[in-house]
């Protein structure tokens, strides 16, 4: 590692967890309050290059630390008590786990908790810290392998003594050289391959999803599209890594996918994956899932690579470095015919059900988009209005959409976008949930009132779990069980925390409270009445092909 002195001092535990921590370039760390871990909150708030923030449950300090790490590419840094504490947070870090999230949580030892196995399956490393001697060289690595390869969240565990002990040391005061892990070019046999199998196409998509923002790969994306005029389809994970508004782009794929979007992948002959996981709700019925193409899959994580689908041509690597060797060639394409075909197709979602509520949530994402800054941070919980807003909102910037894909966390929403708000100081930040996720982390609006962030708070409140009545009313005969709920008045609730508010029933009250959110930079809290039995489409129905999707 570079230090910029040699003198050795006295440092405590605390102190050399801090400078390991901001020799990382860590800007935010997000915390939760024990007695336990005490000796943490006076350093960390006397550290002027390091901003503490402080939550008020243990799972939203880490779906924080996500949004965070989503919205910028760097690592989220928490800090979590030892125990039930701990416990808490298991679903934050298997939510950030799933969707290849770089995240370090610090922790204590707890007697009583075996952390190693409780964390293990859930997280890419688990580290431990016995003596104060190994706090620099773990943080180090703790650093290095949440980020090395496909990203994911690592625990560091710390014996209970380790912080207050001291010792003579040399703390870091400028980022450590981590080992760089370079990618090996593929052989040129492999890109010729490649090469071979696009001019041989005359019906190719390219696939991307949430690796491809990962990699940092959006731009080389585009230019390859840009030369090859191949048509893209996205994961939900992957939106924002290509333009929404680009003509080439044909939507998000799968159960809730544009018609043009399955169609196109369920008639390709060569299909382009970069960054995909093929997870059921992108394939439908595996066996139906494009059956006539050949398919070319590129992932850094081999364990992903012919786990649901057969493919002819795997290739295991960053997408970002296999893109780059590609980009070096001349890349043969002549797509006109099937770019006439596919541009017939319909893109866009169908906009409305039939219901008869003279509010319809689709109109409430569009005028949010209608209203918001071109590169704004939409954060969402997870159930119908995460799909309407996949959608209904124009997501042209990668980072710009964060959500919950793989673990599909309810209560992720606004934690996450308090998160994504601390990770720009420019940028708008929205969230988009709905009355039954938003229940589930709303003491939350204790830390947007403390920090005053400037988040715009979207509550499409209808009566239900939207998502599961949904299902129960098409697939279930109407037979609806457990999923009506109740709510507090969302603007009440909102005043008691001392925030701005609005509040719509139909379209022009919805405009109304939309623009006066958006003309301010304080946080708001807007509930729209949206309470008739709208329904998510496209769908398709379980164990069904991506071909039998029911538009309306």
């Amino acid at each position: 590692m570079i230090a910029t002195q040699t003198k050795t001092f006295e440092f405590t535990g605390t102190e050399l967890l801090i400078d390991s921590i901001l020799a990382e370039k860590t800007e935010v760390v997000f915390g939760s309050i024990s007695g336990s871990m005490q000796n943490l909150y006076d350093p960390f708030d006397k550290c002027k290059q390091l901003k503490q923030v402080i939550l008020e449950h243990e799972q939203a300090t880490i779906h924080a630390a996500d949004g965070y790490a989503r919205a910028t590419g760097k690592t989220g840094v928490a800090y979590i008590p030892p125990g039930s504490a701990m416990t808490n947070a298991i679903t934050g870090v298997l939510t950030a786990q799933i969707d290849s999230v770089p995240l370090v949580i610090i922790t204590l030892h707890e007697e009583n908790l075996d952390l190693f196995g409780l964390t293990t399956p859930v997280t890419k490393y688990y580290l431990r810290i016995d003596d104060i001697s190994e706090i620099q060289q773990t943080l180090s690595e703790a650093f290095s392998i949440a980020n090395e390869g496909r990203p994911g969240a690592v625990v560091v565990e710390m014996a209970t003594d380790v912080l207050i002990k001291q010792t003579n040391a040399t703390a870091p005061k400028v980022m450590k050289q981590h080992r760089e892990i370079e990618e090996s070019p593929l052989p040129i046999k492999t890109i010729e391959r490649v090469k071979a199998e696009i001019l041989a196409a005359k019906k190719p998509v390219l696939f991307i999803g949430g690796g491809v923002i990962s990699a940092n790969a959006s731009m080389l994306v585009r230019e390859l599209v840009d030369r090859t005029k191949i048509p893209v389809v996205s994961t939900l994970m992957g939106l924002g890594a290509f333009p929404a508004n680009h003509p080439l782009f044909l939507g998000m794929l799968g159960m809730h996918g544009t018609f043009a979007a399955n169609k196109s992948v369920h008639r390709a002959d060569l299909l382009i994956c970069l960054g995909v996981r093929f997870s059921d709700r992108v394939t439908g019925k595996l066996n139906g899932f494009s059956p006539k193409s050949r398919k070319i899959q590129i992932d850094i994580d081999a364990a992903e690579i012919n786990k649901n689908i057969n493919i002819d041509l795997p290739i295991v690597g960053d997408v970002y470095t296999v893109l780059s060797q590609l980009l070096d060639q001349e890349i043969p394409s002549d797509t006109t015919e099937w770019i006439k075909e596919t541009s017939s197709w319909q893109k866009i979602a169908p906009r409305f059900s039939d219901s008869k509520s003279e509010l319809k949530p689709q109109q409430v994402i569009q005028l949010v988009d209608e209203y918001s800054s071109e590169k704004a941070i939409v954060a969402t919980d997870v159930g119908q209005h995460q799909i309407w807003t996949a959608h209904n909102y124009k997501f042209n910037h990668p980072r710009t959409f964060v959500t919950s894909g793989g673990l599909g966390t309810m209560g992720f929403g606004l934690p996450a976008a308090i998160g994504a708000a601390l990770a720009t100081d420019n940028n708008e930040v929205i969230l988009v949930s709905g009355d039954g996720s938003f229940q589930m982390n709303y003491q939350e609006l204790a830390t947007v009132a403390k920090y005053q962030l400037p988040i715009k708070i979207v509550i499409l409140k209808n009566g239900y779990l939207g998502m599961v009545r949904q299902w129960q009313e098409m697939f279930y005969k109407g037979r609806y069980s457990s999923v009506k709920i109740s709510s507090p008045d969302f603007i009440t609730l909102a005043k008691a925390y001392g925030l701005e508010t609005g509040r719509a029933a139909n379209l022009l009250e919805a405009k109304t409270a939309i623009q006066q959110a958006f003309s301010h930079h304080h946080p708001t809290v807007i509930e729209f009445d949206v309470t008739e039995e709208e329904n998510v489409f496209p769908i398709v129905p379980p164990g069904k092909n991506n071909t039998d999707t029911i538009l309306n």
